[in-house]
């Protein structure tokens, strides 16, 4: 396994974990019947979806110019792990 396999296997997991983790954040805002305010789950799930679909990009992208991407995603793995810490503190 090459180091683009290796890098994209550990996001496509962040994003399933991500992904259970909007689930719970769902799940969490029903039980409760609202969502406050300042949650913007729409938001987070568009920028899952962004996520998902560049990682699916670089996929298909050739060896050599796949770390641009890396960046980009990095940085989007970071502010979606942000707003989920920020979603999931509502409700603790």
């Amino acid at each position: 396994m090459n180091d683009k396999e290796k890098y994209l296997a550990e996001i496509e997991s962040r994003l399933s974990s991500f992904n259970t983790t909007i689930e719970e954040i769902t799940n969490k805002a029903k039980l409760r019947s609202n969502m406050r305010a300042d949650i913007d789950l729409d938001n987070i799930q568009r920028k899952h979806q962004h996520a998902h679909e560049t990682v699916q990009k670089i996929r298909a992208s050739d060896v050599n110019d796949w770390d641009a991407f890396r960046t980009k995603v990095d940085q989007m793995m970071g502010d979606i792990n942000e707003d989920l810490r920020a979603a999931m503190a509502n409700f603790h």
